[in-house]
């Protein structure tokens, strides 16, 4: 057996983000990326556009096993996991904060589409009671 090292770099995680929806820098909830209390536990290597790495804000940088994450690391599968569930099937109640600018674009091409549809009824009815 060999004895463990603690000279090996953490990769991080991959994130494999699936494929069917926007690409990962459309669909991957930006608004949560940042330092505060309520931002996510991991940072973002987009070296590799097509493949993304997520990291731990705790990561120690090293592991005991060659490719594969730290211990701090490996827990934030839990949190990918969530992000691509939100965006996979985002609620009509959700917090912008948590959807993506892909979300977001629909969200504000509908609300659009009914305003300007919405001052053309509104006319259409002015006139009608007006006769």
């Amino acid at each position: 057996m060999h004895p463990l090292r603690y000279d090996i770099v953490c990769p991080g995680i991959p994130i494999n983000w699936p494929e069917d929806l926007h690409t990962f820098f459309v669909s991957f909830p930006w608004a949560q990326y940042h330092d505060g209390p309520d931002g996510l536990p991991f940072t973002v290597d987009v070296t590799v556009p097509q493949l993304p790495h997520a990291r731990s804000k705790s990561c120690t940088g090293f592991t005991i096993r060659e490719d594969y994450p730290c211990e701090e690391c490996g827990e934030i599968y839990a949190h990918i996991y969530r992000l691509i569930d939100i965006a996979c099937n985002p609620k009509a109640h959700t917090n912008y904060h948590y959807l993506s600018l892909a979300h977001m674009r629909d969200m504000i091409k509908n609300t659009l589409s009914c305003m300007v549809c919405t001052p053309y009824h509104d006319i259409y009815d002015k006139e009608y009671r007006r006769r």
